[in-house]
């Protein structure tokens, strides 16, 4: 029994260790957003673009990642395209 119980105890302390990796990667997504929008609303004022990227800062701040980037992306989008960062494809290969 304990040939099996090690292995499974083990992937679930990795996962564990893995997590806060993973909940980091939503907080920079939030932050950068909110980078985005604030600069956009400097060069584009736009009331509905602001209190949509101020609830997102307010949730990027509860640590509701993920609500936050939709609000901070909804923002963006009243001011203009939201410009992602899309990976390069190189042709002919």
């Amino acid at each position: 029994m304990n040939k099996f119980a090690l292995p499974i105890l083990v992937a679930m302390v990795v996962s564990l260790m893995a997590a806060p990796a993973v909940w980091a990667g939503g907080n920079q997504q939030a932050a950068k957003l909110s980078k985005q929008c604030q600069d956009a609303l400097n060069k584009t004022p736009n009331k509905e673009a602001a209190d949509l990227c101020t609830e997102g800062d307010n949730l990027r701040k509860q640590g509701k990642n993920d609500e936050a980037v939709a609000k901070l992306t909804q923002g963006l989008e009243k001011l203009g395209p939201v410009k992602g960062e899309m990976p390069k494809v190189r042709k002919g290969y």
